[in-house]
């Protein structure tokens, strides 16, 4: 076999393998946007007052992802969170990232507004470090198996309970995912795949009994 035969072969092997590689990165495109449309969140939550205040520390997160004592204060309420992904896709889904936060309304006449487009601005009461547990598995990163499955074709509600001090009026959760596929809540939201995170945000109005309305 002379030096131009082989030249010729090595000239269809790289083609061939640019052709695979190529409709293997489609495949991989195409199959991460159909999780990323197919993907649905809804959030629902239950609000319960305390018989009992509860004088206690908690803990929160701040937007750097680091977690902090709440110092201890009357905490009056209870809040379940509840939220419902459903999968619509054909894909079976690994959830990495999940984390949510509890706003209410300021103390009486100190509402505030946006200025950029006028929206009423809740004040921050919660928030949390990532939902998703660490699930440890010798040998192996808990970066890369830490996740919940979310089976294709079903609801599954991931619930979360916290105490809150009084709110007032208002009470809305916001929650926020991300379809990267390693941990990053809640020291970062965007990863080396450039993924930006959802988010879904409920009001609800709290009534004088402290139940909540839709």
């Amino acid at each position: 076999m002379d030096v131009t035969t082989i030249d010729k072969y090595i000239d269809i092997f790289v083609k061939i393998a640019a052709l695979l590689g190529g409709g293997w990165g489609v495949y991989k495109f195409v199959q991460y946007r159909e999780l990323k449309q197919r993907i649905q969140l809804e959030v629902d939550a239950k609000l319960y007052k305390l018989t009992l205040p509860e004088e206690a520390e908690a803990f929160t997160w701040d937007p750097q992802g680091n977690c902090k004592p709440d110092s201890a204060k009357l905490r009056t309420h209870a809040v379940e969170i509840l939220l419902k992904f459903t999968n619509k896709g054909f894909t079976r889904m690994r959830l990495f990232n999940i984390k949510v936060g509890i706003n209410t309304m300021r103390p009486h006449n100190e509402a505030q507004f946006d200025q950029g487009d006028g929206h009423l601005r809740l004040t921050r009461i919660f928030s949390s470090g990532n939902l998703v547990p660490v699930f440890e598995v010798e040998g192996k990163n808990v970066e890369d198996t830490s996740f919940y499955y979310i089976e294709p074709g079903v609801e599954q509600t991931i619930s979360y309970l916290t105490l809150i001090t009084e709110p007032r009026e208002l009470v809305q959760i916001y929650a926020k995912f991300s379809l990267e596929q390693k941990r990053l809540f809640p020291k970062r939201e965007i990863g080396e795949k450039g993924v930006y995170p959802h988010t879904a945000a409920r009001t609800f109005k709290v009534n004088s009994d402290s139940s909540i309305d839709n």
